[in-house]
């Protein structure tokens, strides 16, 4: 896409934007936490507040720390008692009905607050429409594709949530394209944007770890077919006028996707403040049956194949109910006073029931 074309349409595309941003502001603001959405901004405050990632482990923290950075100038008030550290704990929810009720009426502002900053990603990822779009197909493709995120019904109902998954799909097509354009145009600036982007992407959502196989494989498929391209050329020449460059050039741009890979890797170390980096494989739990080569754990499951009480974040609060009083929380807190509950359909059914609740005393 021409620069002159984008200055041009600077203003209709600041215009559309802006459209954009107001309708998910107007929605955060509009309507009241959801479900899951009540562990994510404890869980991001928790993620700044003493570098700690066990909280919503299930998804990386990057979305959840932006949506938290402006929340945590305001200065909420935090209960951290009793949330276990266990890796096949499901917490979050009882977490954030604790921190619904420690800041009571103000949880809905400080909501609000944490959507309105998740807004940027929603932007990035109609910008990169435009820009992709217009790339491939010039400048109406790229207004089409923009107003198609732009309008979305999925995007403006998880565009304006404290929930990675609209910052997953934004970040995610801005790796793509940053990959795309280096598969174009191979150098090295192009693949240390590549790899940056990768590697942020990766911080937003598991989903996107299918990267590492798809991209190199993109790579892959066009290296096949300019070497097959290349053997067509080289008939009736001399070949090795031809192989010599083309084995060169082969060289350096396998030397910089591997470049794009570590350092997608390094940026997603980076994102957890390097915790755990270096931590053998073999010392990691998982719920996963295929992960963990034991049978998956069941909600259902007996307080006696839970004997091994679960690390907690704890406190040493005067008054059980002053939530203003939590210390930092340690990973290597007493276990005597926190037995592992298993979690049970009823359980869950309880905590619904307590968030429903809760959101109706506060209006």
């Amino acid at each position: 896409m021409q620069r002159g074309r984008i200055s041009l349409n600077a203003l209709p595309l600041a215009g559309m934007l802006a459209i954009h941003a107001g309708l998910l502001a107007f929605s955060a603001a509009r309507h009241s936490p959801t479900f899951n959405e009540l562990g994510h901004l404890p869980a991001g405050i928790c993620h700044w507040q003493f570098a700690m990632f066990e909280l919503y482990r299930v998804n990386p923290p990057l979305a959840r720390m932006v949506a938290a950075a402006p929340v945590l100038l305001l200065e909420p008030k935090t209960d951290w008692a009793n949330y276990q550290l266990d890796p096949l704990s499901r917490e979050t929810i009882p977490m954030g009905i604790r921190f619904a009720k420690a800041n009571g009426q103000r949880t809905f502002f400080l909501f609000t607050v944490a959507r309105w900053a998740c807004i940027p990603f929603s932007l990035l990822g109609a910008w990169i429409c435009y820009r992709w779009a217009g790339d491939l197909w010039g400048g109406q493709a790229g207004w089409i594709a923009m107003l198609l995120w732009c309008f979305n019904p999925f995007v403006l109902g998880f565009g304006a949530l404290v929930k990675p998954d609209v910052p997953a799909a934004a970040m995610g097509v801005w790796a793509a394209y940053r990959f795309w354009r280096w598969l174009r145009e191979p150098s090295w600036p192009f693949a240390a944007a590549a790899g940056i982007t990768l590697g942020l992407a990766e911080l937003t959502k598991f989903t996107l770890l299918v990267f590492f196989l798809i991209l190199p494989a993109a790579w892959l498929v066009k290296a096949v077919g300019r070497a097959l391209r290349t053997r067509d050329a080289a008939d009736g020449q001399s070949s090795s006028a031809l192989r010599g460059p083309y084995a060169r050039a082969r060289l350096g741009a396998f030397g910089q996707l591997a470049s794009i890979l570590v350092l997608a890797v390094l940026v997603m170390n980076l994102g957890y403040a390097f915790a755990g980096s270096f931590q053998r494989l073999g010392d990691f739990r998982f719920q996963s049956r295929i992960l963990s080569g034991q049978p998956t754990p069941t909600r259902g499951a007996s307080k006696a194949s839970h004997a091994a009480p679960a690390p907690t974040l704890t406190r040493s609060a005067s008054k059980a109910g002053n939530a203003a009083a939590a210390p930092t929380p340690t990973r290597g807190a007493s276990k005597a006073n926190h037995a592992a509950a298993a979690s049970t359909p009823t359980r869950q059914l309880g905590h619904t029931a307590s968030v429903v609740t809760l959101l109706g005393k506060m209006n």
